[in-house]
């Protein structure tokens, strides 16, 4: 898993990933090239890419079900 902060700098995200105590990588998009790359507009976006750099799974926003969905796909491609 990757988190992207757009319009973020790698300092504050340092910060963000402290203060809320993850673990996992956040990256800084400060000129929001990655984000642009994926959507226009509302965030959050969740994406699967496999390994051949293919989009799998893509979704807007946050549930629960769309969550475990997410893991099942994750599962299915390890």
């Amino acid at each position: 898993m990757l988190v992207i902060g757009r319009e973020h700098t790698t300092e504050e995200l340092i910060k963000f990933r402290s203060k809320k105590g993850f673990t996992f990588p956040l990256a800084a998009d400060t000129n929001r090239q990655i984000f642009d790359s994926y959507a226009t507009q509302n965030i959050p976006r969740n994406l699967i890419i496999d390994k051949n750099g293919n989009i799998v799974y893509f979704k807007q926003g946050y549930t629960e079900e769309e969550f475990k969905e997410m893991v099942e796909i994750i599962k299915s491609l390890l």
